[in-house]
């Protein structure tokens, strides 16, 4: 049996991330204490497979990685009370988490090269969801509750410097000119977050920019890159990254 717990483990997280949300979303009075226990939920679930192995570099990675989803998936349940598919939310978040945990296991199981840029390449991927839910998470707080909007900019900011700066944790080349580059990633998720404020939309369709300007920038800014980005691919990253938000902005729900 003992032999098959770490195959096991990354089903238990994400069926007991789904179970916790469930229960933090039935009650309002119970929401502090099962988003609590969620968080503590994905945590132990990470340090029961890395047992504590991941060395190095990829430690620097998966750490905050595994900390962004946590945080940033609990965040979001506050408003999902708002939205008609709240169990499809949280099963996508669970399906996230479970794949997550299971490159924690294979790197744990295997530790070979592939592996281990695979799971620094997931983390980076992380980076871009759980910067959607944040700020959505913000979007919704300045639409909702009794507060000034620019309250959430701080918290954004803080949030894209330290997703910007976690790149350069998951690059695997050297770095050059890392803090530039971080600055200027930093700006251009300010900048679009501070567009989406302005913009009479749902929450999520303000967080889905955000998250794919910042996949742009990801891209297009590699923290890592010692060499110049060929044009073929800035044009690749140009189209889909332009399809996506013309996507977005056409079918969005206009206030």
């Amino acid at each position: 049996m003992r032999r098959h717990l770490p195959v096991l483990l990354p089903f238990a997280g994400a069926i007991g991330f789904a179970a916790f949300s469930e229960l933090s979303l039935r009650r309002s009075s119970e929401f502090f204490l099962w988003s609590l226990a969620t968080m503590v939920w994905i945590l132990l679930a990470f340090a029961a497979l890395s047992k504590g192995k991941l060395r190095g570099r990829l430690s620097a990675v998966a750490v905050p990685a595994v900390a962004m989803i946590a945080i940033s998936t609990v965040m979001s349940l506050l408003f999902l009370d708002l939205v008609a598919p709240r169990r499809g939310f949280i099963a996508f978040f669970a399906v996230i988490l479970y794949l997550f945990l299971e490159h924690v296991r294979r790197e744990e199981a295997g530790g070979g090269a592939v592996e281990r840029l695979s799971i620094s390449e997931f983390a980076r991927m992380v980076n871009i969801g759980s910067l959607f839910l944040v700020a959505s998470v913000g979007l919704g707080v300045a639409v909702f509750l009794p507060i000034q909007p620019w309250w959430t900019v701080p918290p954004v900011a803080a949030a894209a410097l330290l997703w910007s700066w976690h790149l350069f944790l998951a690059c695997t080349e050297r770095c050059v000119r890392p803090g530039a580059r971080v600055a200027l990633m930093t700006a251009i998720v300010l900048q679009t977050y501070l567009v989406a404020l302005a913009l009479p939309t749902s929450m999520f369709v303000g967080g889905a920019l955000v998250g794919i300007v910042y996949y742009l920038a990801a891209n297009l800014l590699p923290i890592g890159a010692t060499d110049a980005i060929p044009a073929k691919l800035v044009r690749k990253y140009a189209l889909y990254g332009g399809g996506l938000l013309a996507l977005i902005l056409v079918t969005a729900r206009w206030v």
